[in-house]
C-alpha cells in the first residue's frame, strides 16, 4: 500500500507507544498512532441492550472521537477498519470514506462455536444473555455496519456470497483475499524437515477447540502408528491446559515465537484441525509458500481458491486426518517437495501480497473517485509563510461570525516579554475583507475557512495544521493576556526533561471588562466533569501543548467541547496536563440574550455528546438555588447584577434544553469558547 499511498497506522491495544513496533513500521507508515484501550469492559454490558459483546471494548466513543480527530487533523481520505468488531465507528465517521475489512465473519463463527459449545466448554461461566441471542445481536451489529460501510472486503468469495444474502446491495462488497509475502516465506530441503507443526493464536478460541480436539482425538491415533511422531504447538498466548502438554507423548509447547517462516521450513506437516471459524487461514498460505504439505478440515481451508490434492489434503474424521499425517510424515523427500511446489505455485498465482495490492489499490482508486464527503471546515485560503525565521510558539485564535478579534488581546500578545519568535494565527469564518485586511496589517495569519457545521475541533484543528510552532497556544477572541508574562509562563513547562502533554492556564471570566469576575461553569454538569477530571476542566480559552502531541492526539472534531472530549482521551492515556494559573487571561464576554441560550443549547448537546446528562432537577437546583458569583470587589451596577441574574437563569435552561431535547451528535453549531 505503501507504493501508492500515505499510510496512516493506529494500533489498538494496551499502551500509547511502542518504539520497537514504531521503529519496525516506519519503513511503510508516514505516521504511526496507538491507542489504548480498556482491558476490560465486561462491567458496561447489558444483556438487554442491542450492542453485542465482543465490539463493546473497540465501540467506546472515545475512539471514534481519536479516529476523527487523526481523519481530521491529517487530510485522511479512507478510514480501513481491520476486523468487524470496529463496525460501530462505521457510521460515526462522516469525513472520510470508510472500508470494513470482514477478515472473518463473526455471526457465521459464533454459530459454529455454539454448534461445539465452545463458550461454555472454555469459559467457568456463562454470561446472561450470551449464546443464540448474542449470535443475533452480533449478526444485526455486522449487517448494519456493512450496509453503512463505502466498501466492505471480504476474504474469499464465500464470505461475499454469506454477506450478500443478507444485504439490500452487494455492490460494495469485494474480495481482497488475505495473503501472503513469498520472500519472506520460502521452502527450504524437504530434507530437513520432521515432525507436525499446529499454530493458532489461543485467545481465538475456535483454535483452542482446535488443539483440544487434535491432541484429545487425532493424535492418539497418529503415536500409535508412528510412535516416534513430534508435534509442535505454536501461538500467541496458550493458557495453562495447553502448557500441560508440553513434553508429553512427543508434543512441545513452544508458545508465541517472533518470526514464524523457520518454524514452516523446519517442519514436515501442518495440521488444522479447525471445527468452527470463517475467513481463511493465512497460516495454510504462509506454509504452502514455504513448502509444507498441509492436512486440513474442510473449515480450515475454507475459502481458499485450493483442490485436495494436491495442493492441500481435506480430512474431517480424526481417523482420517491421522491416516493422511502418518502418510505424509513418511512420504519420500522427493514427493514432500512436490506437494511443496504445487502448493508455493498456486499461492504466488493467487495469494502474493503483490498481487493483492494491485486488488486493493483498484477498490481505494474507485473510493478516491466518489464525491468528497463533506467536511465541517475546508480551508478556502490561507496567507503565505513569512519568509523570516520559523517561530518558536504558535498562537491559535478561533473565531466565529459573532467574534471580532478584541484590540485588547491583540494590545495583550504585542506586550508579551516573550524572547523567541511567535506568530499569531487566527482561524475565520467569514469575516468582512477590510477585518481581514486589518488583521493582517498586525501581522496575523489568517485561515480563512467555510462549512456548513464548524465547530470547536475542526477550527482548533485548522489552525494548528497550518502553525509552524514547536508549541502551540489556543486562546478565544474575547480572552486578554492577564500581563506580559503569559506566554512565557504558559509554554515554558515544555522546556523540562520531564514536559507535561498539555498546560491549563487560569481563566478569569468578566461580562463586561473591567467588570467583577463571576464563575460562568457553575452548573452541576460541569461540577461532575470536574469531580471525575481531578479538579480541572481543560478550556482551549487558555492552553498549550507541543506541536507533536497534538499530531498524535488532534482535538476530536464532532463535538463543540473538543477541548473536554480531547481532556477525556488524555485522561484515558494517562496524560499529565498541568494547571498553570499563574499564567491567566480573562475572558470578557457579554452575549445577547438570544446568542447567551443558542450557546449554551449548543454547550448542552456537546455535553451531550460527552455523555454527560443534565437532570431537570439539576436545572430547576441551578436556576434557583445557585448563581455565578460577581465577587467581593468593587461595586456592581444594578445592570450588571441584572445581567448576572439573567446569565444564572438563561445558562442552565439553555443547557438542559440542549442537553435533554436534541438527538444528533453531529448536528451543526457555533463553537463557542465556554
Amino acid at each position: 500500500m505503501a507504493r501508492y499511498c500515505d499510510v496512516s497506522l493506529l494500533v489498538l491495544g494496551g499502551g500509547t507507544d511502542d518504539p520497537e513496533h514504531r521503529r519496525a513500521y516506519q519503513p511503510f507508515c508516514k505516521r504511526v498512532f496507538f491507542h489504548r484501550l480498556p482491558d476490560q469492559v465486561e462491567a458496561d454490558y447489558d444483556p438487554w441492550r442491542l450492542m453485542p459483546p465482543s465490539p463493546l471494548r473497540f465501540s467506546l466513543p472515545s475512539l471514534t472521537d481519536r479516529i476523527s480527530a487523526l481523519v481530521d487533523a491529517h487530510g485522511i481520505d479512507i478510514v480501513q477498519l481491520e476486523f468487524a468488531e470496529l463496525g460501530a465507528h462505521v457510521r460515526r465517521i462522516d469525513r472520510a470514506r470508510t472500508v470494513l475489512t470482514e477478515i472473518d465473519i463473526g455471526f457465521s463463527t459464533q454459530k459454529r462455536q455454539r454448534a461445539l459449545d465452545i463458550g461454555r466448554r472454555f469459559h467457568a461461566t456463562e454470561r446472561v444473555g450470551s449464546g443464540a441471542i448474542d449470535g443475533l445481536r452480533q449478526e444485526r451489529f455486522e449487517i448494519l455496519a456493512c450496509e453503512a460501510a463505502d466498501q466492505v472486503h471480504c476474504m474469499s468469495d464465500d464470505d461475499r456470497d454469506l454477506l450478500a444474502a443478507r444485504l439490500t446491495t452487494s455492490a460494495h462488497l469485494y474480495v481482497i483475499p488475505n495473503g501472503v509475502d513469498t520472500e519472506i516465506f520460502r521452502p527450504g530441503p524437504a530434507a530437513g524437515r520432521r515432525g507436525v507443526l499446529f499454530l493458532g493464536s489461543f485467545p481465538h478460541l475456535p483454535n483452542l477447540d482446535a488443539f483440544e480436539h487434535l491432541v484429545n482425538e487425532i493424535w492418539p491415533v497418529i503415536r500409535r502408528r508412528q510412535p516416534d511422531a513430534a508435534l509442535t504447538v505454536a501461538g500467541a498466548r496458550p493458557p495453562d491446559s495447553v502448557v500441560a502438554w508440553n513434553g508429553r507423548n512427543g508434543i512441545n509447547i513452544v508458545g508465541e515465537v517472533d518470526d514464524v517462516a523457520p518454524l514452516y521450513r523446519k517442519h514436515r506437516v501442518l495440521i488444522v484441525p479447525l471445527r468452527a471459524g470463517s475467513g481463511t487461514r493465512l497460516k495454510i498460505l504462509e506454509a504452502m509458500s514455504s513448502g509444507l504439505a498441509v492436512v486440513s478440515t474442510t473449515i480450515g481451508a475454507e475459502g481458499l481458491a485450493l483442490s485436495s490434492p494436491p495442493e492441500v489434503v481435506i480430512a474431517d474424521e480424526p481417523e482420517e486426518m491421522a491416516t493422511e499425517v502418518v502418510t505424509l510424515l513418511s512420504a519420500a523427500d522427493e514427493t514432500i517437495e512436490a506437494i511443496g511446489r504445487r502448493g508455493r505455485s498456486r499461492v504466488e498465482a493467487n495469494y502474493d501480497w503483490e498481487l493483492i495490492a494491485d486488488d486493493l489499490h483498484r477498490a481505494h482508486s474507485e473510493l478516491m473517485a466518489m464525491d468528497s464527503k463533506a467536511s465541517p471546515l475546508t480551508v478556502t485560503a490561507a496567507d503565505p509563510f513569512p519568509r523570516e525565521g520559523e517561530p518558536a510558539v504558535s498562537v491559535i485564535i478561533p473565531t466565529s461570525a459573532d467574534d471580532v478579534l478584541s484590540g485588547s488581546l491583540l494590545e495583550g500578545l504585542a506586550r508579551q516579554d516573550f524572547q523567541p519568535a511567535f506568530e499569531i494565527i487566527c482561524v475565520d469564518l467569514d469575516s468582512p475583507e477590510e477585518t481581514l485586511l486589518e488583521w493582517r496589517s498586525s501581522r496575523i495569519r489568517v485561515i480563512s475557512v467555510r462549512g456548513s457545521a464548524p465547530n470547536q475541533g475542526a477550527a482548533l484543528n485548522a489552525g494548528a495544521a497550518a502553525a509552524r510552532g514547536r508549541t502551540l497556544v489556543f486562546t478565544s477572541a474575547h480572552a486578554i493576556p492577564a500581563d506580559n508574562q503569559w506566554l512565557a509562563r504558559l509554554t515554558t513547562p515544555f522546556d523540562h526533561e520531564d514536559a507535561p502533554s498539555a498546560v491549563q492556564g487560569g481563566i478569569t471570566a468578566q461580562l463586561v471588562d473591567g467588570a467583577p469576575a463571576h464563575n460562568p461553569s457553575f452548573t452541576r454538569e460541569s461540577a461532575r466533569w470536574r469531580e471525575a477530571h481531578g479538579g480541572l476542566e481543560f478550556s482551549a480559552v487558555n492552553a498549550a501543548m507541543t506541536r507533536k502531541v497534538w499530531e498524535r492526539f488532534p482535538f476530536p472534531p464532532h463535538t463543540l467541547l473538543a477541548d473536554r472530549a480531547w481532556q477525556r482521551v488524555a485522561a484515558d492515556h494517562e496524560f499529565l496536563i498541568l494547571p498553570c494559573l499563574a499564567a491567566a487571561v480573562r475572558l470578557v464576554r457579554q452575549d445577547t440574550v438570544g446568542a447567551l441560550v443558542r450557546a449554551s443549547m449548543d454547550e448542552g448537546r456537546a455535553w451531550r455528546d460527552l455523555g454527560i446528562r443534565y437532570s431537570a432537577l439539576e436545572c430547576w437546583t441551578d436556576v434557583f438555588h445557585t448563581h455565578p458569583s460577581i465577587g467581593e470587589d468593587g461595586e456592581p451596577t444594578a445592570a450588571l447584577v441584572r445581567g448576572h441574574k439573567i446569565f444564572g437563569i438563561l445558562r442552565p435552561i439553555g443547557i438542559y434544553l440542549g442537553n435533554r431535547l436534541t438527538t444528533s451528535r453531529s448536528m451543526p453549531g457555533r463553537y463557542t469558547a465556554s
